[in-house]
């Protein structure tokens, strides 16, 4: 069984993406700044090359690592190691070839890989679905928003009971683009997301 996956940013040590499978209330930056300090720990003392596994008690921790970043995948004692690699491998393949870009100018805001969970569950043989809600307030007019035309073709759509993946459907746009617009929108205290997490194995 897969407990979950964490992206960390090799040099300052930040996760930036986590999706948790376990149900455990942890912290992904206080884990993430564990795990990362051990790679990094093992980096300096083993002569022949970097740590790829930790097994603890109850858990295995495989260590990935890709374009300066750190992929953790997290399994039971009784998960095979080598699907777990093979999953470990297809998700930083998937994650660099989807984000790669957005490093260049990246400003710190980790809410941009938000909509990769979704790639993820896919990956892991798993379904779930985003709910997009919004927050009880009076909608001004347009103008005093100053929204696009596509904030406002988006805001339209917002019910509060359709998901995000159809929401895109409708508005025939990728939801990487959608979830970016939901995540402006919600900073302007527009709208609120909501996320229901529905897994089927």
């Amino acid at each position: 069984m897969i407990n979950g996956v964490w992206i960390i940013q090799k040099e300052v040590g930040i996760c930036i993406f986590h999706h948790d499978y376990s149900g455990k209330q942890v912290d992904p930056q206080l884990f993430s700044g564990l795990i990362s300090g051990i790679y990094t720990f093992s980096e300096g003392i083993l002569e022949t090359g970097r740590i790829e596994v930790v097994e603890l008690t109850d858990m295995k921790l495989l260590y990935g690592v890709d374009a300066n970043l750190i992929f953790i995948l997290s399994i039971t004692k009784d998960e095979d190691m080598e699907r777990g690699r093979q999953k470990l491998a297809e998700i930083s393949r998937e994650f660099i070839s989807q984000y790669k870009e957005y490093f260049q100018n990246w400003d710190g805001d980790a809410g941009v890989f938000e909509p990769f969970w979704v790639d993820l569950n896919q990956i892991l043989e798993r379904k779930g679905r985003v709910e997009v809600v919004e927050i009880p307030l009076r909608l001004p007019e347009k103008k005093r928003l100053s929204l696009t035309n596509e904030e406002f073709g988006v805001l339209s759509l917002c019910d509060g009971r359709t998901p995000s993946i159809k929401l895109s459907a409708k508005l025939k746009i990728p939801q990487l683009q959608l979830m970016l617009l939901l995540k402006g929108l919600e900073k302007k205290k527009i709208i609120q997301l909501k996320r229901l997490m529905e897994y089927v194995e």
